[in-house]
């Protein structure tokens, strides 16, 4: 298995896409936000705006590959220093869907330089379609204008899935890294490619409940919920 990340500028393709969550859902979670509504930004957003993709196929069951994103349980991923969930807004056991409020401490790298940055996100999780979709949170101070994007996992047989995550991010007018747009761009692409190299670790060293009984490899035990 291997991880494939793309970064692009979303310059030359139009306005910025919508956020990830729609507006009902943030009234849900916050009514005085939520009604505000709000588009993906103006001329300036989109030639800010940046794009990471990333796509790794994995040889584990999708549901394997799912809780490790979603589940409670202990963290694989090494650049979440913190993630907590602070309240459940809203779950549906029929149609099994959840939207939940999390606050997470990332660590990122440029360079000789390392830091965290903490980001306190709404997530909404399908997990009958094994989709998930986040977004930061309102009304917090941040060191992004904009910060969502989704999570996309399929079964492409018995023991094996396809997991892809589009992430957008609309940095400050004032740079909190050294190298500007590009340099904050480099450090998240990173935590994104950190989180996928993960991914493919633990499935490289995974094996089915019963034989990692013997060999103590890793199970489907599940990481914290998470958004990135």
């Amino acid at each position: 298995a291997a991880a494939s990340v793309r970064t692009e500028g979303w310059r030359g393709r139009g306005p910025p896409p919508q956020p990830a969550l729609p507006n009902r859902l943030l009234a849900a979670a916050y009514p005085e936000e939520g009604a505000r509504g709000g588009g993906g930004g103006d001329e300036e957003d989109a030639r800010r705006l940046a794009m990471i993709e990333a796509e790794a196929e994995l040889g584990v069951p999708v549901d394997v590959a799912w809780d490790w994103v979603t589940a409670p349980g202990q963290s694989i991923f090494r650049s979440i220093d913190k993630l907590a969930v602070r309240r459940v807004v809203q779950e549906d056991p029929v149609a099994r869907t959840r939207l939940v409020e999390v606050d997470m401490t990332i660590r990122w790298r440029l360079l000789m330089l390392t830091g965290t940055f903490a980001n306190r996100s709404l997530r909404f999780e399908d997990h009958a379609a094994k989709e998930m979709r986040f977004q930061e949170a309102p009304g917090q101070r941040s060191i992004w204008r904009r910060f969502d994007g989704h999570w996309k996992f399929e079964s492409i047989g018995p023991q094996a899935c396809r997991v892809r995550m589009t992430q957008y991010a609309l940095p400050p007018r004032v740079m909190p890294v050294p190298g500007g747009i590009r340099g904050l761009r480099t450090a998240l692409r990173g935590v994104v490619s950190g989180i996928f190299n993960d991914l493919v670790h633990a499935s490289d060293n995974w094996a089915p409940a019963g034989e990692a009984a013997c060999n103590g490899a890793l199970t489907a035990l599940g990481a914290p919920p998470m958004l990135m």
